[in-house]
């Protein structure tokens, strides 16, 4: 089934335009940048902004992540109760859900067919299926060339209380490699601090970019990895979905 975000109040210079998620992808990005999977251009939504990971079992339930954004993001239910979204923290949004970017763009999270809130009033229903198909932004293109470097984003997915430390949006160049773990490492750029697990030892693990592939590797840490439902991972190929679990947080990879 095909999921929207349909415009219900936007700035002005924003086109009041449907956007469609990816279909087949478990993980959704929304921002400023071309890499994003759904793009808004406006100075106040920043490059990474938020993450819709989809819920396996759950049909067209997802969660929504705000990606430590300086003017955030609000969701409003069904029932018209405003939550405000604490960065890294999913939340559980469906059909008729409202998604505020940065306090400026407005969008109504809607299935295919499903009909918009009584309060929809600003833009006319647009017919999804009338618009010319484009290729989404960041989609990836198979030209048999390895990329020199490697985008990516760790967003949660379960609301445990440890955190990514800084920005979620990881870049690495061929043969560059990322620590993670509760060390705190100020200054250092090449390795992002999880704050508020115990069960993350100092130098938890290290992802690197090789070859064209993401690699996990744990760093004789406590308590393990988990990929997936792998448990006790010492070393694994990373790709696109993969549950990452280290300490008890959770996190899914969305390469960009």
């Amino acid at each position: 089934m095909k999921i929207f975000l349909q415009p219900v109040k936007l700035p002005p210079g924003v086109t009041p335009e449907i956007k469609e998620f990816p279909q087949g992808r478990r993980s959704v990005l929304v921002g400023s940048s071309a890499d994003c999977n759904i793009r808004i251009l406006h100075d106040a939504i920043e490059p990474e902004h938020a993450n819709f990971l989809r819920l396996p079992n759950e049909g067209n339930w997802w969660n929504v992540v705000d990606l430590h954004t300086r003017r955030g993001v609000d969701i409003v239910g069904p029932d018209n109760i405003k939550i405000e979204l604490k960065p890294h923290e999913p939340t559980k949004i469906g059909n008729g859900y409202k998604i505020n970017l940065a306090g400026v763009a407005e969008y109504v999270l809607l299935d295919e067919g499903a009909a918009l809130p009584k309060d929809h009033n600003m833009y006319p229903t647009l017919n999804p299926s009338d618009e010319p198909e484009v290729e989404p932004v960041g989609a990836i293109r198979l030209t048999g060339q390895r990329s020199s470097s490697k985008k990516f984003i760790l967003a949660k997915t379960s609301p445990t209380p440890g955190y990514l430390e800084g920005s979620s949006a990881i870049t690495l160049k061929d043969r560059e490699v990322i620590t993670f773990g509760r060390l705190e490492k100020n200054g250092d750029k090449k390795h992002l601090r999880i704050v508020s697990d115990e069960r993350v030892s100092k130098i938890h693990c290290s992802i690197s970019y090789e070859n064209g592939q993401l690699v996990v590797r744990d760093n004789n840490s406590t308590n393990g990895i988990t990929v997936n439902d792998q448990k006790k991972v010492t070393e694994k190929i990373l790709r696109d979905g993969d549950i990452l679990i280290i300490g008890t947080t959770s996190f899914i990879l969305c390469c960009l």
